[in-house]
């Protein structure tokens, strides 16, 4: 079933405040090599290419960082107008009424209830932005204990929709599906269930551009096209994934509470069931939607709930065929930033000139502090990052400045270099060949 392209049409809104400040500090140019990052990728963005500025935006608070592609040339004076748009972040918010208890690995506390509290200062957070356009909920909205404990999946999730529906009415949420919707829903109730209304295909891959007339075009990947999980189906497609996961791993797939990573190394700890493939029909059709793009001469934002490059989150939390995903996109200069979860710490790799970024989980924000959300500005040549709480306390060393509003924390700003439509390429090489 092929995916369909959904237009955003809301009407840009500039936004302005008299609370927001701007500081510019100019440096001299430097370049930070990037850190050979180790197997449990620990925070974000362990790479800075810097020159020449780093800008904070914004009264006390939110950690800003802003990604940029490659570029050889000092980078040029920061604007200080509004972003053309905005749009929030959230991922793996992982909600179940139990107590906080450890991970399987004993490595990470989750708050299962108090992500309640995050969700809802995020929304308080988004809906103070008039240029919000839509929140990106990159999946794992509720917990699976929520399905093995038979606490009411249904409830469960509506307790956080409820959160979703205090947003502005005209402030849409993209839901990604991610390996625990699966554990408590099956796949074909799950857009209904989510009220994802841009889906309308089914196919769980689309494409969306928030605002008319801006070169953004925004890409939603199905993690979990092809899948073992559907734990409330049985498919032949299940079955086919099973098969093709028992070939690179040993371990017994078919029963919880196994350590499934035994026996793995490297790369090869992706092969568990928790993660899925893309698939090459889905892959085909990204290749299009890329190309489309790279005429157009837009930029790209890639979102999905499993990450795609290795070290931009642990090695067991990758696409089973991640391989092929990144030949894809490294085929296609529109592409600047891949959105991910599922990793629960967070993570950062800057590779090829695409940016990988894995968003922590509001389940590891403590609870004197809860917060874990994004809000992201969209300017002509850059994205600011604004990250609250875990966010951006993941990978303190790399922020400098204040951000937007809220909790201590700071700002590094990168810039985009000019993108050239693949029609004006062949204009201007033809131009060239004439004289």
């Amino acid at each position: 079933m092929a995916a369909m392209r959904v237009p955003m049409t809301a009407s840009f809104t500039r936004f302005t405040s008299q609370k927001l400040a701007t500081q510019v500090c100019r440096t001299s140019r430097r370049f930070l090599s990037q850190r050979q990052p180790a197997e449990n990728v620990s925070g974000w963005w362990t790479r800075i290419m810097a020159a020449t500025g780093a800008i904070g935006v914004g009264a006390a608070g939110v950690a800003t960082y802003t990604v940029m592609a490659e570029k050889a040339d000092p980078a040029p004076k920061v604007e200080k107008d509004a972003p053309a748009f905005t749009f929030g972040v959230i991922a793996d918010i992982q909600y179940c009424d139990i107590d906080n208890a450890y991970n399987f690995t004993k490595t990470e506390l989750r708050h299962y209830r108090g992500v309640l509290t995050v969700l809802q200062k995020a929304v308080t957070t988004w809906n103070a932005i008039p240029s919000i356009k839509f929140i990106a909920n990159l999946g794992d909205i509720i917990d699976g204990q929520t399905a093995f404990k038979n606490l009411g999946s249904e409830a469960g999730l509506e307790r956080v929709l409820s959160l979703f529906e205090k947003l502005r009415k005209n402030v849409p949420v993209i839901h990604m599906i991610g390996n625990h919707e699966l554990y408590n829903f099956k796949r074909r109730d799950l857009d209904d269930l989510l009220r994802n209304e841009m889906n309308e295909s089914g196919a769980g891959y689309y494409t969306f551009r928030p605002v008319e007339g801006l070169p953004w075009k925004f890409v939603v990947l199905n993690s979990y096209e092809i899948n073992m999980i559907n734990n409330k189906e049985h498919t032949e497609d299940k079955d086919a994934a099973i098969q093709y996961l028992e070939k690179h791993n040993p371990n017994d797939l078919r029963k919880m509470g196994v350590n499934w990573l035994t026996g793995l190394d490297g790369v090869d700890k992706r092969y568990v069931p928790y993660n899925g493939a893309l698939g090459e029909r889905q892959l085909a059709w990204l290749d299009a939607e890329l190309s489309e793009s790279d005429r157009l001469g837009e930029r790209v934002v890639v979102l999905a709930h499993v990450p795609l490059a290795p070290f931009s989150a642990t090695l067991s939390c990758l696409a089973w065929d991640y391989t092929r995903a990144l030949e894809v996109l490294d085929e296609h200069p529109s592409v600047v930033t891949v959105f991910a979860g599922h990793d629960h710490s967070g993570g950062y790799r800057k590779r090829n000139g695409v940016h990988h970024l894995t968003f922590p989980s509001p389940l590891s924000a403590p609870a004197d502090s809860p917060f874990a959300h994004a809000i992201v500005d969209v300017h002509p040549e850059k994205l600011v990052i604004n990250g609250y709480g875990i966010v951006c306390g993941v990978a303190p060393d790399l922020f400098t400045e204040t951000g937007r509003s809220g909790l201590p924390c700071s700002a590094a700003f990168l810039e985009f270099p000019p993108i050239k439509s693949t029609k004006s390429v062949v204009a201007e090489a033809v131009d060239e060949a004439a004289a």
